[in-house]
């Protein structure tokens, strides 16, 4: 009998969730500046192959509070001329700050990419897809919130090679799509990415980079009531600075 009762109300809430009226809001437009830096190392067994070990430290709040640490690790092999495929996983942990219940959250994600390239002359051009899939360890509604959170990273990138200088400006976009939503949600678009950089070469083993990186936050926030949903859009735009260096072995 219990086990028909648990089921009824079950039954109950999600026609009520159901029937609920949804409430679509975009937040003010919002601006931040913020900082990265990131130091890698880079081994290359064998021709074609390559093991990358990187930390990297984001600043967020006009560089006045701690965003997150990364730790990234990454494989990647070409396999042709034109391509090459790899692996990552990287270990996040997210600082809410001192006076939060509780001041870290901790993510893992996972990616495949496959990269195509091309050389014109001075000029190369490439495009990445990347899968790639977020858990965050946490507590969490599944009516409002997808965890794991599947993506799709798409990105086209264009960089220029100097014949008698070791520098290589570049140009990137990247689009970010979700790949699982919950019920209410309507997005297609999560973010995107638009960059600016300078490559340098000091040496054959020593690398900095140097990047200014607009982002354009557009996901969502669902909150589920009985009577009402919410489906608020953020709208933020994050100015960041990043400083990269890498060192090759």
């Amino acid at each position: 009998m219990k086990r028909y009762f648990l089921i009824l109300v079950t039954a109950f809430a999600a026609c009520s969730v159901w029937a609920a009226d949804v409430v679509d809001e975009v937040e003010p437009l919002d601006n931040d500046f913020r900082m990265r830096f990131e130091v890698a190392a880079e081994w290359k067994p064998v021709k074609g192959l390559s093991l990358t070990l990187s930390q990297e430290v984001r600043l967020k709040n006009n560089v006045t509070d701690l965003d997150r640490l990364y730790t990234t690790l990454d494989v990647s092999y070409k396999v042709y001329k034109y391509i090459k495929v790899g692996a990552t996983y990287s270990f996040h942990a997210l600082y809410a700050g001192a006076d939060a219940s509780q001041a870290w959250k901790f993510r893992h994600r996972g990616r495949l990419h496959v990269t195509g390239s091309v050389d014109v002359n001075n000029w190369g051009l490439s495009l990445r897809l990347m899968p790639e899939v977020t858990y965050t360890a946490t507590d969490y509604n599944p009516l409002e919130t997808v965890n794991p959170l599947w993506l799709m990273r798409t990105r086209f990138k264009v960089d220029y090679g100097f014949v008698e200088h070791p520098v290589s400006p570049y140009a990137s976009i990247e689009m970010f799509n979700p790949l699982k939503k919950v019920a209410y949600s309507n997005a297609w678009l999560e973010k995107m990415r638009y960059t600016l950089g300078v490559e340098w070469s000091v040496n054959a083993s020593n690398k900095l980079d140097f990047y200014y990186l607009l982002e354009h936050d557009m996901g969502q926030d669902i909150s589920v009531g009985i009577e009402q949903v919410v489906r608020s859009t953020a709208n933020t735009l994050n100015h960041i600075i990043g400083i990269k260096y890498k060192f090759v072995f």
